[in-house]
């Protein structure tokens, strides 16, 4: 099949079609060119390891993840990208301990092609993580792999760990950003939830996030379409991925000057279609504030909606 299976990782051509609907080139149905300013990438530009007979090696993670990155930046040469580190992205899967290291090193040496990475080159080296500004908003991009249970390195977001040094950096981050009246994004690979993170890192993540300047926060990990509301934080957006294990998807959000979430267009492609096709052809499946019936995706009447 051209363009593979479900349950299986996203192939070339896949990634090939997805980049030419991106970038508006073609397989994009009854759309004019999108206009991305700003890409975020949530983790795992890296297969799974789950074929025995090929089993994953560090030169490939690196690998992939050049090709990526070089791929991004061909077909979206006016955008700003900005990727998570997902566990799949780890030399060894799920296991990440404190930077620098050579893991962090060799994924920041493949991130460095994209334009402009190179100003997060001191954070991301100790931990992963980083803040991209503008104006008037900050999109703080977080090393997830330090807190949740399946990094078994360290036991919680005690002192001294990485978990605890990212958190300090969060919260600086929210501190700055609120000082001078900007809106503040979080984006990472795993969603923040008591089955995925330990409750130590949990909470103290809870509490630094909890201020009305968080205005949401996009995840993936998960492969599917979902958010999670609390009273304490600001939504959770999590976002499809084009791994064709359910439908390949991705979504173009509708950010204010302001920093604030108008909306969101979510764009699905049908596996089975496009293999009989020979060509992947990405429509809309909907708009969200169309689909929750209410004026915007705020912070506000998210809770409302799902209250």
């Amino acid at each position: 099949m051209k363009y593979g299976y479900h349950y299986c990782d996203t192939n070339i051509n896949l990634l090939h079609d997805t980049l030419n609907a991106l970038n508006g080139s073609s397989n994009l149905v009854n759309q004019t060119k999108l206009d991305i300013d700003l890409l975020v990438v949530t983790g795992d530009t890296v297969r799974h390891n789950s074929d025995p007979n090929i089993p994953l090696t560090v030169d490939e993670i690196l690998q992939t993840s050049q090709f990526v990155m070089r791929k991004l930046k061909e077909s979206l040469p006016k955008s700003i990208i900005l990727p998570a580190v997902g566990n799949n992205d780890l030399f060894i899967h799920d296991i990440l301990d404190k930077g620098p290291n050579a893991n962090l090193k060799g994924l920041y040496e493949s991130y460095e092609l994209l334009t402009g990475f190179s100003d997060y080159k001191d954070t991301f080296l100790k931990g992963g993580y980083y803040t991209y500004q503008t104006k008037n908003m900050n999109l703080i991009v977080l090393n997830t792999n330090y807190f949740v249970l399946a990094n078994s390195i360290h036991a919680d977001c005690g002192r001294g760990t990485p978990g605890h040094h990212q958190l300090t950096y969060l919260k600086d981050q929210i501190a700055s950003a609120k000082s001078r009246h900007q809106a503040v994004f979080i984006a990472g690979h795993h969603s923040a939830s008591k089955y995925v993170w330990k409750i130590d890192c949990l909470e103290k993540f809870k509490e630094t996030v909890n201020s009305t300047i968080v205005s949401g926060m996009l995840f993936g990990h998960a492969h599917t379409d979902r958010f999670l509301s609390s009273k304490k934080m600001a939504t959770q957006f999590l976002n499809p991925s084009i791994l064709p294990q359910h439908q390949p998807a991705f979504r173009i959000y509708d950010i204010d000057v302001k920093g604030h979430i108008k909306n969101y267009i979510q764009y699905c492609a049908n596996l089975e279609e496009s293999n009989q096709l020979g060509i992947v052809k990405y429509k809309t499946q909907y708009s969200a504030i169309d689909y929750f019936e209410i004026p915007d995706l705020s912070r506000k009447h998210m809770h409302q909606w799902n209250n």
